[in-house]
Order: structure tokens, then sequence, then C-alpha cells
């Protein structure tokens, strides 16, 4: 099998037979005449001028590697580690077997991080200043409680407990639905091509069309609101020193 746009270069058509030169495990040269019986046809891109395949066999035959001395490995599990090294395998990344599709998904990667970083920091300045209008408007119960005798540090932890405990009623309510939410979209995939006219994406030189099943990530579970938490802290500081001093000065 060679790849369509390499077949175009090299003049190779069905039928024909193509040299193949290269060097063999023992260090002699490996050459050997191969028949083309299909062609790769992933729609355009650099794939197809690189990749070709052939049987086993005929690959040990023709680098002079032993019967059954090979060894591999699929894993979709990002995370999970690699095998203890051996002295008769080569480990060998993904990254490195397909490098276009590799800076695609960390240029991804990339960019969301950057764009939620942006939505966050929108985020927490929206939410900064809902909890000044909110506090401003409760200014009057915060300059009650001071002429009874409040400490201004009780009337900052009562404040703090209440936004803290909104957030986490929040916080609760929004993973329940986000584990439902996730949970629907595992055993019911999106196909990402009703956002693009039903014509396939091309990534990496080849044609995908790819369904997005979600699944649940334990780790951000707590990853999550731990940062909502910090934000949250974040966005309280100003308000509440302007809250507290509009209150001392009205004593």
């Amino acid at each position: 099998m060679i790849g369509k746009r390499l077949a175009e270069k090299i003049n190779a058509k069905i039928g024909d037979e193509v040299a193949i030169i290269g060097q063999a495990l023992d260090g002699s040269v490996a050459n050997e005449l191969l028949k083309v019986v299909g062609y790769l046809n992933f729609g355009g891109g650099d794939l197809e001028e690189s990749l070709t395949f052939t049987q086993l066999k005929t690959a040990q035959a023709l680098m002079v590697v032993p019967e059954g001395y090979y060894h591999q490995r699929v894993s979709f599990d990002v995370n999970s580690d690699l095998p203890a090294p051996r002295k008769d395998i080569a480990i060998t990344s993904w990254h490195e077997i397909l490098p276009e599709i590799s800076i695609s998904i960390r240029f991804i990667d990339n960019f969301t991080w950057i764009v939620s970083l942006i939505i966050v920091t929108v985020i927490s300045l929206g939410l900064s200043n809902t909890l000044m209008i909110t506090f401003f408007e409760r200014e009057q119960e915060f300059q009650t409680l001071n002429i009874i005798g409040a400490k201004s540090s009780w009337v900052t932890k009562s404040l703090l407990i209440e936004v803290f405990i909104m957030g986490t009623l929040a916080v609760s309510l929004g993973a329940l639905l986000g584990y439902i939410l996730t949970y629907l979209c595992y055993i019911y995939p999106v196909d990402i091509l009703i956002f693009t006219g039903g014509k396939p994406l091309m990534m990496g030189g080849m044609v995908i069309q790819p369904l997005v099943r979600l699944y649940s990530v334990a780790k951000f579970y707590w990853q999550v609101p731990l940062m909502i938490y910090f934000f949250l802290g974040l966005t309280m500081i100003y308000p509440m020193i302007k809250v507290i001093r509009r209150s001392r000065n009205a004593i």
C-alpha cells in the first residue's frame, strides 16, 4: 500500500513494481521490488507522500529481522505510564510518528488555556462588580451591625461565610449537572460534522469525521472547585474593603 501523492510523484500505478532501498537490521543494504496493490488516500496532506505499508513477513525479510522479533503496544490513555524499558524493545511515541497531528493538538491545547484564562478573568471582574453592588445595597445593614457593637472583623467573616456557602452550593450543583451531561455525551457522542455543514475535517493530511465522546476525569472534581474558590476569594477582596471602610466612616 502506497500513499496516493507518493504514487503520483513517482508515477506508480497499481500492479507496478517499486524498488525499496534502505538499511537492514544487520547493517547490510536492504533492497527489494514490491508490487503496488493499493493507494492510501487521506484526502490530501503530507501523510500521503510519506506513508507506505506492507505485510509483516515481507518487512521482516526486507530488513533482515528475525521472525517474531518485533514489539507493538497501542494505548489511547495519554495519562498512563510507559512500560519499563527493555533492551530488545524500542518505544516510539505517537508524537514522533505523527508530528503533524501532535503539533495541531498542542496548538489547540495552548489556545484553549489562553481562552480559558481570558474567560475566567472576565467572569472574575464581573463577579467582583456584582458583589460590590450587592454589598452596597446592604450597606445600611452593615452600619446597623456596627452601631449595635458588631466588630468589622465579625461582619467580614459573616460575609465570607455567606459567599462561600453560596459558592459551595453552586459548585455542587454544577458538578452534578456536569457529571450528568458528561455521562449522556459518553453514551450519545456528538458528531462535529453538524458544526461544519457535513464537510469532513482535515488534520495532518487525514480526513477526520470525529465523534466527541466525553468522559469524567476524577481529578477535575477537586481541581476545578479549588480554582473557583481561589478566584472567588480574589474577587471578594476589593468589594469587602470598600464596604467595611464605608461602614466605618458612617459611624
